[in-house]
């Protein structure tokens, strides 16, 4: 490795340490936060999690992984229902085929990866019969089941903002900010109580990264790494859409 590039390195260690890093993303008008009233629905959610990040290094090599953080359910979801957990069971539900519990649950899983394994278990039971292992419905009395899934879990695209301010950030050790721009997307899969998708609301957004040395926490700034409460809270307005939606999108046509 070149003596220059060693330098920039180093740099750009510096200026991280001592960095803080601002998440911003554009609140929505008060006028657009109205919540449907109540209807007397009883609706189980599932998922409704952002992903918490860990970083482990073998060698030089450095793997991150995302994971759900079961411990900051978007709160805004309390509008739309309960956790499934929350609605008591009384066995399995024979009215579902098997068939269709194990696309339901791979529809889930499909989008979280295997992190996903204990929520979904929440909702189906496995039972071994034979060879071959079956998934039930756990019986409850709900409505509707809502699954929220919110994400991406890794930047799908690296962005250029980046490369354009980078430099400048490293040479004036985090006076200068770098910026970019990175999305926030939520998924809403409305299901009836027999596992039948009878409607779907994807919400598309980008947010703000701008790290610095300069700025306060109570400004929004984050030392390094988000606090444990920012990812919830970055998905709160697409939360609230849906749920302001969501009579509608249960109406039979």
């Amino acid at each position: 490795m070149s003596q220059m590039k060693i330098f920039f390195l180093f740099l750009l260690l510096i200026s991280l340490v001592s960095c803080n890093i601002h998440f911003i993303r554009k609140p929505k008008p008060q006028s657009m936060l109205a919540l449907p009233a109540d209807k007397g629905l009883k609706v189980a959610l599932i998922g409704f999690y952002p992903y918490q990040y860990s970083s482990y290094s073998s060698g030089r090599r450095t793997t991150t992984t995302a994971v759900l953080d079961y411990k900051n359910r978007i709160q805004a979801s309390s509008k739309i229902g309960k956790p499934a957990e929350f609605f008591p069971t009384s066995g399995i539900d024979t009215s579902v085929p098997p068939e269709k519990v194990k696309e339901f649950v791979m529809n889930y899983l499909n989008e979280v990866k295997r992190s996903g394994f204990d929520e979904i278990t929440k909702v189906v039971e496995i039972q071994k019969e034979g060879e071959e292992s079956k998934m039930y419905l756990k019986k409850r009395d709900v409505d509707y089941y809502v699954v929220g899934v919110h994400g991406p879990a890794f930047p799908k695209d690296f962005d250029p903002r980046f490369l354009l301010t980078a430099h400048l950030f490293m040479l004036t050790l985090g006076t200068f900010p770098f910026w970019q721009v990175q999305e926030a997307d939520s998924k809403f899969y409305i299901y009836d109580h027999g596992l039948n998708l009878i409607n779907t609301r994807v919400f598309r957004n980008k947010y703000e990264v701008i790290a610095g040395w300069w700025g306060e926490k109570e400004q929004g700034a984050f030392n390094r790494n988000p606090e444990a409460g920012f990812m919830p809270r970055l998905y709160e307005p697409d939360v609230i859409d849906f749920s302001a939606e969501f009579p509608t999108l249960i109406q039979k046509p």
